[in-house]
C-alpha cells in the first residue's frame, strides 16, 4: 500500500513536471513570434530580432542564477523581467521606438489613441499572460553559474559597443529621462522668484519686420492639423498617390514655406507654443485638470491677446470637447470664446464624442461667414483632430485598407471644400486663411513605410501656406527655421509688429540669426534643423543637438512659459 501511493506520488509529480516543461516551452515559443512579429513590423529589422533573442535568453540565464530553493523569487523575477521585455517590444512594434517619457506622458489622452486603444491593450493583456508562465529552471553547478554570468555581461559589453538597443536594456533611457524630467520640472519650481530675471532676459520691445503687405486688418483664420508632416503632401513627393490634390493646389496660391520645422510635440506644447511663440517644458495639465488654469498663468503675449488688442474678435475651435483635460487648456489660452458645434454634429470615437474634420471644416466656414458678419475683423484658430495617430475615417481610399491614406484623403477632401466656400462667399477678399500643422508625424513604422522615410524622431518639415488677398503665389525655402515664427510672421504680415513680447522665434521675413529658430525640442531631446531638408530627415540623417550652452538658456526660458509654483 505505502509503494503504491510513493508511486502515485511519483507519478503525479512526472506530470506537474511534464506540464511545467511544456509551459515553459510554450513560454519561449510564443516570445520568439512575438520577436518575430515586432521585426517584420518594423520592416524586418533583424538588428531587433537578433538583439533580442540574444537579450531575453541572457535574461533566462539570469533567473537561473538565483538558487533553485528560491522558487517565489525565481518566478517573479521571470515575470517581470519577461513583461518589461514585451511591453517594450510592443511598443517598438507599434512605434518604431522604445517607451519614452513623452508616450508615458500622453497616457493622459488615452482616447487619442483612437481604434487603435482595444489593439495596445490586447498586446498588454497577451504580455501579462506570457510573462505569467512558469520558466523551466535548469541546475548549474558553480562553474556553469559563472560562464552564464559572464555570458550576460559580455552581452550587454557587446551591445553597449556596438549601439544595439533592446527591449529590456530600452527601459534604462526610459528611467534616466523619467528622472531628468523629475529634476528639471523640481527646479523651474524652486526657482519661481527668479521669474522677474528671466523676464527681463527675454523680453523684446518688438518683432522684427521683413515684408510690407499693407494689409489693413484682414480676418485671420489659422488651421492646426493634427500630426501632418510636409512629406505627406503629393507635391512634396514622389509617390503619385494623389491623396491631397487639394492642398496642391492651394501651396500653388499662397505663400509656401518649405524645410519649416515643427518646434516641439506633442498638440499642447505645439498649438500654445505657435500661438505664444515660445517653448515649454512641461504640456500643462501634470498638476491634473484643476492645476490647468495656475500652470497657464503667465506674462506672456500671445497673437490672439495682441489681436484682441487691435480690436479683433477671437475664436478657437474645440474638436473634443468632452476631452475635460484638452478642454480645459483651451479656455485657459485667452480666446473669447471656444466652440465645438451642436452635439448632433459630433461622431463617437472610442466612447468619446468628436467634431470629425468634414463637420469640423463645416463649422469652421460657418463661425467664419457669422464673424465676418460683425463689424470687427476675427481671429479664428481651429484644431482638426482625426489625422491622429490611431483615428480612423469613413471615407477611405483605394481599397481602404491603409488608415493613414484614408486620413489624409478626407482632410484634403474636407480642406477643399471648405476652401471652394471661401472662395465663392467672397471672404477670399478680406480674410488670411493659414494652414498648417501643431506639430509633425509620429514616425511609427507603418507611417514610415508608408511614405517611404526611416525617420525615427518627432522632428520634420510641416507645412506652412499663407494666403492673403493680393499675395503673390511663390515657395520660401526658410533653411531650416520652425514654427516658433509662426506668431512672429503674422504679426509682420499685417505690419503690427510694436509689441512688448516674450518670443523666442522670429518673421521668416526677417534676416535674423536666431538659434532658437533652429531648435526642435521633444522633453530632454533637443534637434538642431539649420540647414536640414526634408530629404535629410527621411534618411534619417542623424541632427541631434548637443550644445550645454543654448540648453540651459531654454532651461532659462522654461521658468517663464508655465507657472510651476
Amino acid at each position: 500500500m505505502i509503494k503504491k501511493k510513493e508511486n502515485q506520488s511519483e507519478t503525479y509529480v512526472n506530470v506537474m513536471t511534464k506540464k511545467k516543461f511544456y509551459l515553459a516551452l510554450g513560454k519561449l515559443i510564443l516570445i520568439f513570434i512575438v520577436v518575430t512579429g515586432a521585426s517584420i513590423k518594423n520592416s524586418w529589422d533583424f538588428n531587433l530580432f537578433f538583439s533580442s533573442l540574444v537579450e531575453y535568453f541572457a535574461l533566462y540565464l539570469l533567473v537561473q542564477l538565483l538558487p533553485l530553493k528560491w522558487s517565489v523569487a525565481r518566478y517573479i523575477t521571470s515575470f517581470i523581467s519577461t513583461l518589461l521585455f514585451l511591453i517594450n517590444l510592443g511598443v517598438v512594434a507599434f512605434s518604431g521606438t522604445f517607451t519614452t517619457y513623452i508616450m508615458w506622458n500622453n497616457l493622459e489622452n488615452l482616447s487619442a489613441l483612437g481604434s487603435s486603444l482595444l489593439l495596445y491593450l490586447f498586446a498588454i493583456v497577451l504580455a501579462v499572460m506570457i510573462s505569467l508562465l512558469p520558466i523551466y529552471s535548469l541546475r548549474f553547478n558553480n562553474i556553469g553559474k559563472l560562464v552564464s554570468f559572464t555570458f550576460i555581461v559580455l552581452i550587454y559589453i557587446f551591445m553597449g559597443i556596438f549601439g544595439s538597443k533592446t527591449p529590456f536594456l530600452g527601459w534604462k533611457d526610459f528611467v534616466k529621462e523619467y528622472y531628468e524630467v523629475v529634476r528639471l520640472t523640481v527646479n523651474l519650481g524652486e526657482n519661481t522668484n527668479e521669474k522677474q530675471r528671466v523676464y527681463k532676459t527675454f523680453e523684446r520691445s518688438n518683432v522684427e519686420n521683413g515684408v510690407k503687405t499693407n494689409l489693413n486688418k484682414p480676418n485671420i483664420i489659422i488651421i492646426f492639423t493634427e500630426g501632418f508632416s510636409s512629406e505627406i503632401m503629393d507635391v512634396n513627393n514622389d509617390l503619385g498617390l494623389n491623396i491631397t490634390p487639394n492642398l496642391n493646389q492651394f501651396s500653388k496660391e499662397t505663400l509656401n514655406f518649405t524645410d519649416y520645422f515643427n518646434h516641439t510635440a506633442a498638440t499642447y506644447r505645439g498649438v500654445r507654443g505657435q500661438l505664444f511663440s515660445s517653448q515649454q517644458y512641461s504640456e500643462g495639465y501634470e498638476n491634473g485638470t484643476s492645476g490647468v488654469a495656475k500652470m497657464l498663468q503667465t506674462n506672456q503675449v500671445s497673437l490672439q491677446k495682441i489681436l484682441k488688442k487691435q480690436g479683433y474678435q477671437t475664436m478657437m475651435i474645440n474638436p473634443e470637447p468632452e476631452q475635460k483635460t484638452w478642454t480645459t487648456y483651451l479656455k485657459h489660452l485667452g480666446f473669447d470664446r471656444i466652440v465645438s458645434g451642436s452635439s448632433d454634429s459630433l461622431t463617437t470615437s472610442v466612447g468619446e464624442k468628436i467634431l470629425a474634420d468634414q463637420e469640423n471644416y463645416n463649422l469652421l466656414f460657418k463661425q467664419a461667414v457669422k464673424m465676418n458678419s460683425m463689424e470687427d475683423p476675427f481671429l479664428l484658430v481651429d484644431y482638426t483632430y482625426q489625422t491622429h495617430v490611431g483615428v480612423s475615417t469613413d471615407m477611405k481610399y483605394g481599397d481602404g485598407k491603409n488608415t493613414y491614406l484614408n486620413k489624409y484623403y478626407n482632410l484634403d477632401d474636407a480642406f477643399g471644400k471648405f476652401w471652394k466656400k471661401i472662395k465663392e462667399s467672397g471672404l477670399v477678399n478680406n480674410t488670411m486663411v493659414i494652414f498648417t500643422s501643431d506639430h509633425s508625424t509620429f514616425p511609427d513604422p507603418i507611417y514610415n513605410a508608408t511614405f517611404k522615410t526611416t525617420r525615427n524622431y518627432f522632428a520634420a518639415p510641416i507645412p506652412l501656406m499663407i494666403y492673403y488677398p493680393g499675395v503673390e503665389p511663390r515657395n520660401i525655402n526658410v533653411g531650416g527655421k520652425n514654427s516658433l515664427s509662426l506668431t512672429p510672421t503674422v504679426l509682420d504680415l499685417l505690419d503690427d509688429e510694436e509689441h512688448l513680447n516674450y518670443f523666442l522665434g522670429d518673421s521668416l521675413f526677417s534676416d535674423t540669426k536666431n538659434p532658437f529658430q533652429y531648435i526642435t525640442a521633444i522633453q530632454n531631446k533637443l534637434y538642431n534643423t539649420q540647414g536640414v531638408s526634408q530629404k535629410d530627415t527621411m534618411r534619417n540623417v542623424g541632427i541631434k543637438l548637443n550644445n550645454k550652452a543654448l540648453k540651459y538658456k531654454l532651461e532659462e526660458y522654461y521658468k517663464i512659459s508655465l507657472n510651476y509654483r
